[in-house]
């Protein structure tokens, strides 16, 4: 489906959500550019973790699990495969020993800075396509349904 030559919340009997779907399919897609353009193989979770590990600088397995909305069990799987690579190490903590906190290597931070700028690049490549007033728009339309999700999540969180 073409959504270009669909304008409209309602056109061609297209609900606003069912085209902020497809269109949020071409995002997705750039992050999986991204990923695939990786010199290593990386699911979009893996991927998902190893940003989660750069922005919060190292957390546990149950944190990890937290951010990434999964089982505990399930970011086991996914940490035991990240350690394998080389891109995550398990260190004990300092304060609680019982504690093992997962770190990005340098290899991690490398293969997240390569990700990342892929998707800058795709992403970009794609703006270059657009006239300056459309980039504008696809911007407030995009941070404001970033600050609608991020209140609906703080919402849900504290219920």
């Amino acid at each position: 489906m073409n959504l270009a030559e669909k304008p409209g919340p309602e056109a061609a009997g297209f609900t606003t959500v069912e085209q902020v779907e497809v269109a949020s399919r071409a995002i997705a897609a750039s992050t999986t550019q991204a990923s695939e353009a990786l010199q290593a193989t990386a699911s979009p979770t893996q991927i998902r973790a190893l940003l989660v590990l750069r922005d919060t600088g190292g957390c546990s397995n149950t944190e990890l699990a937290g951010q990434l909305k999964i089982f505990p069990s399930s970011a086991s799987r996914i940490t035991d495969r990240l350690t394998a690579t080389g891109w995550i190490t398990r260190q004990t903590a300092s304060q609680d020993r019982r504690e093992i906190r997962l770190i990005l290597t340098p290899a991690g931070h490398r293969t997240v800075d390569q990700f990342v700028q892929n998707r800058r690049d795709i992403i970009g490549a794609v703006l270059t396509g657009m006239k300056r007033s459309e980039q504008m728009a696809l911007l407030r339309g995009l941070t404001a349904y970033a600050d609608a999700a991020h209140r609906l999540n703080t919402t849900a969180e504290s219920r």
